[in-house]
């Protein structure tokens, strides 16, 4: 009786505000028809607002759990996208792909090749215009030495031909990009686009830069003539930026930019129709597909030589092919991986969205008698619907919000566990802006209606629907309080949020299953690295190649015998060394595999089996010495290992022993490709072990080679230092004392540039076990609710079955059976999901490795584990049930 009377109290306020609302209209005056129409409608959507959130702030621990479990679903959802917007969907930003294409080649076994033409082959294609074609671009990719005030810059450069803006329809920041006009022999002045970022940072994102500021690449300066837009960052893949464009013809020579002059581009053609013609394709790129036919057929006969294997006669069927830009560049690769990750977050959100349905639910059984009397009082069922769907919309609101703000916070968690995703060799690779824009911002909110819209709706039109006849006669009692009614659905949500955790979880180890996988592939298992990469500072400076008048040959060795010391004569330096590359370092560093064969096998190159997989480095005398390597027997490397001396080299213990185990490796000889043998004078300790121990691919096994007995043009300037945060300043300066033109590639210790190959893997199995972890926390918490909700509408029954003399663990087995019969209904249905298609879809399309049966043993019994002691929590709660108060109730 007395909540009639707070009814009817409640229904005479609502009717005193609508006449107090209608007296300020008519005081106002006559509206049109339209307003006073809406008048009402944002009447009662007003008060159904306000009235749904008082009914929540009253039931603050529906609520919270409601709120918290959509917002841990969201902010997960919205994270991961977050991460692949930045990397993937942002890709395409700035510039086109849509009807360009590169030409390829594909032979009889479905391999593709990309096609390289030379410069002149591009030019003859430009000249031949067809009405078929938008333009031709030709591109070539390099680092180039960039000077700015007070130092030099390794700048990441495109050399570009004319057609190239108009090819991938890109439009400047500031100023104009390069034209037909700036690519030609004869252009008055070399010219140059920036990126956005040298715009901001070098020239403070003045306009009056553009056109007037100029940037010195060698000895020639290039006048900057246009800012490329902040999302673009060229064509040079994910993790690459491009900071520099220059046109094809600027004449950029070695002796000026430290690199070699570009001689083969690739080329791209932007066709009018989506769909080229291939025989207008076919006759435009004929000569170019010729030349790189031959040397492909060339190439593959000369490898079918060195290796003495037979020849696949289907390698040698060689086609021409037109291959989409978007998946040259593999754009289309990194989007399907993208859409990939995101189906497996969404499976969170329906976790989330599952868990929420069952609060609804079971809030909704208790309310059935609430809304059975505001029926009974004349509330229709359009009001009912419309009053539970706002508090509906209510929690999707403050659960988005709550879980744009989980999504900041882990965007830069992440950003800070991978600062720019890799730094390879100390230079930094972008995997772009993780900020969270207005795409992350709607995503975030479209998660939260499409996660509470339906199952909000469906849950109220359910609740609607309350029995009145039912209610009356059961006096007030809701009908839905019976054990067995709405047993089914409260089981199916929960089952569904338990297969989701098991498909995240095996998504989870599956991908650590693949990581360690590729690190055993490597050698980078269990890797030990045996001296202090945190002390070891390396650069690379590379000096020109050519024969030219800047560094030839003997000016080059004499800059590097001059930079050497100069090195050791820095503060704080205790050795100095030069090096090709650097063992025990990951990324461009990284030592390349070669095989070691011996000079003295009666097979010679045709026995593989004499062959160990090895690394040859190329290194100063006394590195050693710089990575605190001990020589164990023979010698280190000389002065007088010169050019034109005998070959000579170090190999370390564990080559040593592939070779000739056993045996004494001194004096023995070693085969290159080319060149007489190399005689082995010394044997020093590993630099580096891991767990593999097969001798014939240890990462351990590598021979050291005089560099001064083959000029490469470039090496990496390594110390060792006791301060090594300030080797960095101290080794530019020193370069460039020696030459002013000259840059240090972004000298760092090994250990920040020590980061995995699959540091790109790494990272997206860091995100999809979180949301392992968070899909079977929101499990755990359904399977809990749903038993604490069976044990709370059992007590009288449990009450009776104690007086009836069931002790408590009986009633504890009880309700444990009630959890492990959701959970293995769900444990079923995940392994059966991930079976047929998780471990389908990430070995096929996202090249994962499908791993082993540990994982589908391991991932089950864990997730039983966790549904047992979720389970056993309210369990024990009913065991501990009085029957004296249970019966009172009866």
């Amino acid at each position: 009786m007395v909540t009639l009377v707070r009814m009817a109290a409640a229904r005479g306020a609502v009717s005193a505000f609508g006449v107090r609302l209608a007296a300020m209209a008519c005081r106002v005056g006559a509206r049109p028809r339209s307003v006073s129409l809406i008048l009402p409608v944002m009447r009662d959507l007003l008060l159904d607002v306000r009235y749904a959130a008082r009914q929540l702030w009253h039931t603050p621990g529906f609520t919270l759990t409601a709120v918290l479990t959509l917002a841990l679903g969201i902010g997960a959802t919205t994270t991961l996208f977050a991460v692949v917007n930045g990397a993937i969907f942002r890709l395409t930003d700035g510039f086109s792909v849509e009807r360009v294409t590169r030409p390829g080649l594909m032979d009889g076994l479905g391999t593709h090749y990309a096609l390289a033409a030379p410069v002149a082959r591009l030019r003859e294609i430009e000249r031949a215009h067809s009405p078929a074609i938008v333009g031709v671009a030709g591109v070539s990719r390099q680092s180039l030495a960039v000077r700015r005030p007070g130092r030099v810059e390794t700048l990441s450069a495109e050399l570009v031909s004319g057609d190239y803006a108009t090819v991938f329809e890109i439009r400047p920041a500031a100023g104009r990009w390069l034209t037909a006009e700036d690519d030609r022999d004869a252009a008055p002045v070399p010219v140059a686009v920036i990126s956005h970022r040298i715009w901001r940072e070098w020239f403070g994102a003045r306009p009056e830069a553009v056109g007037s500021a100029t940037i010195r690449i060698g000895r020639q300066d290039f006048t900057v003539i246009g800012v490329a837009e902040p999302a673009f960052n060229g064509l040079s893949g994910f993790f690459v930026r491009t900071d520099v464009w220059l046109p094809l013809a600027s004449r950029v020579r070695p002796g000026d930019a430290g690199q070699q002059a570009p001689s083969r581009v690739e080329v791209f053609v932007r066709w009018q129709r989506a769909v080229p013609p291939v025989d207008v394709a076919h006759a435009l790129l004929e000569p170019m597909v010729s030349d790189a036919t031959t040397a492909h057929l060339e190439q593959l006969r000369q490898s079918t030589v060195r290796w003495g294997l037979p020849l696949d006669e289907r390698r040698t069927r060689i086609r021409f092919e037109l291959v989409q830009a978007g998946e040259a560049l593999y754009i289309t690769w990194a989007v399907q991986r993208g859409l990939a990750f995101l189906a497996i977050a969404a499976l969170v959100l329906v976790a989330a969205s599952a868990n929420f349905a069952n609060l609804l639910n079971a809030r909704g059984t208790q309310r059935t008698g609430e809304l059975a009397v505001r029926m009974s009082l004349g509330a229709g069922r359009g009001r009912i619907l419309r009053l539970l769907t706002a508090e509906s919309l209510l929690i999707a609101g403050a659960a988005s919000g709550l879980g744009l703000l989980i999504a900041a916070a882990a965007t830069r968690a992440f950003q800070a566990m991978f600062p720019a995703l890799a730094i390879l060799g100390g230079r930094e690779m972008a995997i772009g802006d993780l900020a969270l824009d207005g795409r992350v911002i709607a995503f975030s909110l479209g998660a939260g209606l499409l996660a509470t819209a339906g199952v909000g709706t469906v849950a109220a039109w359910r609740a609607s629907r309350a029995p009145l006849q039912s209610v009356v006669s059961a006096g007030g009692a809701a009908p839905g309080q019976t054990p067995g009614r709405g047993r089914w659905l409260r089981t199916t949500l929960v089952a569904v949020q338990v297969t989701v955790a098991v498909v995240l979880a095996l998504a989870s180890a599956t991908f650590i299953e693949d990581v360690l996988y590729r690190l055993e592939q490597q050698g980078l298992r269990g890797r030990v690295v045996h001296y202090d990469t945190s002390r070891v500072v390396a650069g690379q400076v590379a000096l020109p190649r050519d024969l030219g008048a800047d560094y030839n040959e003997p000016r080059g060795r004499q800059f590097f015998d001059r930079i050497l010391p100069a090195l050791a004569r820095l503060p704080d330096v205790e050795a100095a060394g030069l090096a090709d590359a650097i063992p025990g370092a990951l990324g461009p560093a990284a030592p390349a595999s070669d095989f070691l064969e011996l000079a003295d096998t009666p097979e010679g190159l045709a026995g593989f089996r004499q062959r160990a997989v090895t690394s040859y480095v190329r290194v100063s005398p006394g590195f050693l010495r710089v990575l605190d390597l001990p020589v164990l027997a023979g010698r280190d490397l000389r002065a007088t290992d010169a050019y034109g001396a005998p070959l000579v080299a170090v190999i370390t213990e564990s080559a040593a022993e592939a070779a000739w185990p056993g045996q004494d490796p001194i004096g023995r000889q070693i085969q290159r490709r080319r060149g007489p043998p190399i005689t082995i004078v010394g044997v020093t300790a590993d630099p580096v072990t891991s767990a593999d121990d097969s001798p014939w691919r240890r990462p351990s096994n590598v021979v050291y080679l005089p560099l001064a007995q083959s000029f490469t043009g470039r090496a990496y300037l390594v110390v060792r230092s006791s301060a090594p945060e300030r080797q960095p300043d101290a080794m530019r300066a020193a370069v460039v004392a020696m030459d002013d033109r000259l840059a240090l590639d972004e000298p760092a210790t090994v250990a920040s540039g020590a980061l995995s190959r699959d540091t790109a893997l790494r990272a997206l199995m860091a995100v999809v076990t979180g949301l392992g972890a968070i899909a079977l926390a929101i499990a755990m918490v359904g399977v809990y609710g749903v038993i604490a909700f069976f044990v709370s509408r059992r007590t009288r029954e449990i009450g009776i079955r104690a007086a009836l003399g069931a002790t408590p663990r009986q009633i504890l087995r009880m309700v444990i059976d009630e959890a492990l019969h959701i959970v293995l209904v769900g444990l079923l249905c995940g392994v059966f999901v991930a079976a047929m298609v998780l471990r389908a879809v990430l070995a096929a399309r996202a090249g994962i490795h499908p791993g082993g049966a540990t994982s589908w043993i391991v991932v089950p019994v864990l997730l039983l584990a966790c549904g047992i002691l979720a389970g056993y929590l309210p369990a024990r709660r009913a065991a501990r049930i009085d029957p004296n108060v249970a019966l009172r109730e009866l």
